[in-house]
């Protein structure tokens, strides 16, 4: 079956909401730990929009110490 232009929107949609989903987890987990994300953090976090990126940030804030860790300095 092939895949309609609705289809293929409906289907980019989801892997943004996704996305978006991820780094709003992410920021959550990352300011509760750590407190409020400085703006340049912040941008850098939300910049992010590779999937498997999203989910290797998210195992490494398991063990990290701080911000700095993580690649947020």
């Amino acid at each position: 079956m092939s895949q309609t232009i609705a289809d293929y929107y409906v289907q980019q949609g989801r892997e943004e909401g996704r996305e978006e989903g991820r780094q709003e987890f992410l920021l959550t987990q990352l300011e509760h730990r750590f407190g409020v994300l400085p703006p340049p953090a912040r941008q850098k976090l939300l910049a992010i929009r590779d999937p498997a990126s999203l989910r290797d940030l998210t195992i490494r804030l398991l063990d990290a110490k701080s911000l700095e860790e993580l690649g947020f300095n």
